[in-house]
């Protein structure tokens, strides 16, 4: 498992961890030897996935994750992401400690929470992500607001113009799409 968090200022500068072949933690500092700076909400997601990492290392079972320690998020709660897709962690990184709101939740995937933080598309920073592991915040963390649910009228208005048409079938199926129904 290896851990890597981007500087906020330099998105070429990171710092790695990783677990070596002795059982040892190694910090990779960027190759300039710059320092790395992250939000408190990064880092504090960056520490969590440090010691996931360490645990697994020492073959321990890693204690329960926030979701499991109290009540399972639901659809429209707002979210914490602890853990966004550990198979993809160059492009999930980004997404570590932000908030947003569960547009659509599926148990039976690996990642089963769909997590909007604006109006973007799936993969835009202000857009959806599909996250492992979420935590029920009730403010804020870092200050700022979590974006609003999209309503219809907005999800109507993003399909029109990423569709291009007026077919009112297909753009109600985007729309759909767009807050996280049929998807």
């Amino acid at each position: 498992m290896t851990c890597r968090i981007q500087c906020k200022h330099d998105p070429d500068d990171t710092l790695t961890v990783l677990a070596s072949m002795g059982g040892d933690v190694q910090f990779i500092p960027p190759a300039d030897g710059s320092d790395v700076y992250a939000s408190r909400a990064t880092a504090r997601g960056f520490a969590r996935r440090i010691l996931a990492l360490c645990d697994e290392a020492d073959g321990v079972k890693a204690d329960e994750s926030p979701a499991e320690a109290g009540e399972e998020p639901r659809v429209g709660d707002r979210v914490r992401v602890v853990v966004a897709d550990p198979i993809a962690p160059t492009l999930s990184e980004r997404f570590i400690g932000r908030e947003g709101l569960i547009t659509r939740k599926d148990p039976g995937r690996g990642l089963p929470y769909l997590v909007r933080f604006g109006l973007g598309d799936h993969g835009a920073a202000d857009g959806t992500w599909w996250c492992k592991e979420v935590a029920k915040v009730s403010e804020p963390v870092d200050g700022s607001a979590a974006p609003p649910p999209l309503n219809r009228f907005d999800a109507l208005r993003k399909a029109r113009d990423l569709v291009g048409d007026d077919d009112i079938a297909r753009l109600i199926s985007v729309a759909r799409f767009l807050v996280g129904e049929d998807a």
